[in-house]
């Protein structure tokens, strides 16, 4: 039983660690996009959680369920872009708007446009994805030879997966520590 207690002791202080320290940082927000299960681009974008702090604080008409970065442009940063896995270079992001929900980051974008060239594939991404009118999302890639290949966009799917899901596999880590420590 002491073992018990003094383990639950040390997961309690390990995990007011971890969270003090994820709370001090931007929250890493890794998006995937697939058409037709197809993966077509992955994000990473950086949450700043101060400014989203400030805007709620400071702007009466800020709603962090509705939070974007065109009204609000410090509470997103584009990070990274990759197009069919090849990493696209952040000069050539000729526009990153999205609209999502800061009170629950694993709901994904409520809204997002996308329009970027990648120099290595010799191709272009334009996408517009709204969860409120699906039958107007689309997708367009521009490939160097003219060719456009323009997709509806409403068999579109998207998947977010958050930094802090490292919670999720701590508590797992804990739990079957646990259940080892019971049988022996």
């Amino acid at each position: 039983m002491k073992n018990l207690k003094s383990l639950f002791g040390a997961a309690a202080l390990l995990l007011t660690t971890l969270g003090t320290s994820l709370s001090a940082n931007a929250v890493l927000i890794t998006q995937e996009g697939r058409i037709n299960g197809e993966n077509i681009f992955n994000l990473a974008i950086d949450l700043d959680e101060d400014a989203l702090d400030s805007a709620i604080a400071n702007d009466p008409f800020f709603d962090p369920t509705m939070a974007d970065n065109l009204f609000n442009p410090e509470l997103l940063t584009l990070q990274s872009v990759k197009f069919f896995g090849v990493s696209v270079d952040l000069d050539n992001v000729e526009q990153f708007d999205a609209e999502f929900n800061a009170l629950d980051l694993t709901q994904g974008f409520d809204f997002l446009t996308l329009d970027f060239f990648s120099d290595d594939l010799m191709a272009g991404l334009y996408f517009e994805f709204d969860r409120a009118f699906p039958e107007f999302n689309f997708a367009t890639i521009d490939f160097a030879d003219g060719e456009l290949l323009t997709i509806d966009g409403s068999v579109a799917d998207f998947s977010v997966v958050p930094e802090p899901a490292a919670y999720g596999i701590f508590a797992l880590a804990m739990g079957l520590l646990m259940v080892r420590r019971q049988r022996n």
